[in-house]
């Protein structure tokens, strides 16, 4: 549950499980969900989940979910949109290694179809370690990823 008040430029929120996202005015909310109880506590099967809000609207964002490739590895991106300022929020995640290790994204919309993002693994880095340029048009995803000096061509479909 999150809210933000524009007057004082503060965020509420309730929070189950990892400490969300803030790139303001959007959060990404982390929730550890169990799937299926074992017998004990080392037999349960967690997954997490991620939640977008807004706090322009304080409500939930569903994302746009993108399969791409960075180069000729093959990714799940998922980008959520402010409806009022320029902002965008996501995750990324290779699929070879599943959706529990996803990235942060975070960034900017600089036009109708242009957006720039700047990624972090959240479990490892407090800084961005990567950074993407990207285009999308219609349900097509396209662009760059760059990250120590390096450039991947990035496309995609909407699912």
């Amino acid at each position: 549950m999150v809210s933000y008040s524009k007057a004082s430029e503060d965020y509420n929120y309730l929070c189950f499980s990892q400490s969300p996202f803030v790139y303001s005015p959007m959060v990404i909310q982390c929730e550890t969900v169990l799937e299926k109880e074992g017998s004990s506590m080392a037999d349960n099967v967690y997954s997490t989940d991620y939640a977008y809000y807004s706090g322009t609207s304080n409500k939930k964002v569903e994302p746009a979910v993108f399969s791409a490739k960075i180069g000729k590895y093959p990714i799940v991106i998922e980008l959520a949109f402010d409806q009022l300022l320029p902002v965008v929020v996501g995750t990324y995640y290779y699929r070879k290694q599943g959706p529990e290790n996803r990235m942060i994204v975070h960034g900017e919309r600089l036009d109708d179809q242009r957006i720039e993002l700047w990624a972090r693994d959240p479990n490892f880095s407090e800084t961005d370690t990567e950074s993407f340029s990207l285009t999308i048009s219609d349900d097509e995803i396209s662009g760059n990823w760059y990250r120590r000096g390096k450039v991947q061509s990035v496309t995609g479909r909407k699912y």
